[in-house]
C-alpha cells in the first residue's frame, strides 16, 4: 500500500482494517459518546484552562511568536484539551484530507474508481513545495490513476494531484457539501489549489488572515474521529486512507518529531506561502493501543520554519507524556 515514515504503521490495507476494526470493537455506543465529547471538549476548553498541559500548551504557543491553536482528544477516553481549538486557522494542505474523503465517498458509492485513469495535461500542472507531478509533466501529459493521485496527493501533498482530485468531486464547494452532510461544522473548502496559489501571492502577509479555506483545530479532531468511527467511509475505503496518511513523506520535524521513535502516526501536513501558516494534524496511536487525535495550528509567527515546526513538534511531545507515558 505505501511505506510508513515510522515503519510499523498501517503498512496496508489489511493492517490498517485490523486497527480499524480493534478500534470500533472497544467503542460501544460510538454516537452517545461522541455527544459527550463534544461537550467535555467544550469544558476543556474552559474550565480545563488551567490544566497542567494547557499551561504547557499556552507557554509553547507564547515561545513560537505567533497564534497557536490545538485540539487533542484521546478517543477511547474522551480525554481531552483545547487551546484556541474553536478559533479559525487557514487549512493549506491539510484541506486534501477532506478532498480524499469526497473522493473516496465517491469510490465507496461506485461513482469513481481506484483503477480509473485521468488524464493531465500541461496545463494541470501545479506548482509545490517539493518534487511534484508538475514537475515532470511531459508535453503530451500523465496519465495517472485515481489511486494514484491520492497517494501523491496524501503522501507527497502533491497540489497537481489535488487539483485532478478536486475537479471529479463537485471542486471546492463538493468537498464543503461532503463536510457538511458528515455534521463537520467549522471547516469549509473555497478554492482550488490554483487559485489559492495566486490568491497568496497577491495578499502576502494578509493571506493568514483571509477568512476562506479555514478549519478550526477542532472541526478537524472531529472529522478524523468520524473517520475512525467509520462515520464516513466505507471499512476498506479507511483502510486506504489512513495507510496513505501514515506514509506521508512531508513534515518530519512537526509531530513526528515530537514522538518516540516507531511510534504509530496517520497525519497530513500544511505550510502556507511565506511559513505564515504551519500545520499538521492526524492520529497517534498510544502504547496502549489507544488513539490520540490531534490537530495543530500555527499561523502569523516570523519565526524560520525550523522554528515554527519545532512548535508543533513540542506539542506532540506534550501530549504523548500526557498521555502515553514517562517523559522522554
Amino acid at each position: 500500500m505505501g511505506r510508513s515514515v515510522n515503519g510499523a504503521f498501517w503498512r496496508d490495507k489489511t493492517s490498517a482494517k485490523r486497527e480499524v476494526a480493534a478500534l470500533r470493537a472497544g467503542l460501544v455506543g460510538w454516537r452517545v459518546m461522541f455527544s459527550r465529547w463534544a461537550l467535555l471538549l467544550a469544558l476543556a476548553s474552559t474550565v480545563g484552562c488551567t490544566s497542567p498541559l494547557r499551561t504547557r500548551l499556552a507557554s509553547i504557543e507564547e515561545a513560537s511568536g505567533g497564534v497557536l491553536g490545538v485540539s487533542l482528544v484521546v478517543v477511547e477516553t474522551e480525554d481531552g484539551v483545547s487551546l484556541h481549538g474553536r478559533e479559525p486557522f487557514p487549512m493549506a494542505s491539510t484541506f486534501k484530507v477532506a478532498v480524499a474523503l469526497s473522493v473516496l465517498t465517491k469510490v465507496d458509492r461506485r461513482d469513481l474508481r481506484l483503477t480509473d485513469v485521468i488524464h493531465l495535461a500541461p496545463a494541470d500542472a501545479r506548482p509545490g513545495m517539493g518534487d511534484g507531478l508538475g514537475d515532470h509533466m511531459p508535453p503530451t501529459g500523465l496519465d495517472k490513476t485515481v489511486r494514484e493521485l491520492l497517494e501523491a496527493m496524501l503522501e507527497e501533498s502533491d497540489n497537481t494531484a489535488c487539483d485532478a482530485l478536486l475537479s471529479r468531486v463537485g471542486g471546492p464547494l463538493g468537498v464543503t457539501a461532503q463536510l457538511q452532510l458528515l455534521g463537520v461544522a467549522g471547516m469549509h473548502v473555497d478554492r482550488s489549489e490554483l487559485e489559492l496559489g495566486q490568491d497568496s501571492e497577491r495578499e502576502g502577509d494578509a493571506f493568514s488572515r483571509d477568512p476562506r479555506d479555514q478549519t478550526t483545530p477542532e472541526a478537524m479532531v472531529g472529522l478524523f474521529r468520524k473517520i475512525l468511527a467509520g462515520e464516513a467511509l466505507t471499512p476498506g475505503s479507511t483502510a486506504h486512507l489512513l495507510a496513505w496518511m501514515a506514509a506521508a513523506t512531508t513534515g518530519r520535524m512537526r509531530l513526528q518529531a515530537g514522538l518516540p521513535p516507531g511510534t504509530k502516526l496517520a497525519h497530513k501536513t500544511g505550510t502556507g506561502r511565506g511559513f505564515l501558516a504551519v500545520n499538521d494534524a492526524g492520529i497517534i496511536v498510544l502504547p496502549d493501543g489507544k488513539h490520540l487525535v490531534v490537530a495543530t495550528y500555527l499561523r502569523d509567527s516570523h519565526a524560520p520554519l525550523a522554528d515554527q515546526e519545532h512548535v508543533l513538534a513540542e506539542v506532540a511531545r506534550a501530549a504523548y507524556e500526557r498521555w502515553g507515558g514517562a517523559p522522554r
